[in-house]
């Protein structure tokens, strides 16, 4: 399985991680939704809920 870096995040003060949109696009994101974190052996791995 290959990787690609689709952007880079700066986690805030308050934990807060801003969502590339090209990842809330593939996802189907909206303000508002649930994410799931998965932790799958050495990644995590975030999934709509």
């Amino acid at each position: 399985m290959s990787e690609r870096i689709i952007q880079i995040s700066k986690i805030t003060s308050n934990r807060q991680v801003t969502i590339p949109a090209e990842i809330m696009k593939k996802l189907n994101l909206k303000a508002g939704d649930k994410t799931l974190w998965i932790e799958q052996n050495d990644k995590i791995i975030i999934r709509k809920a």
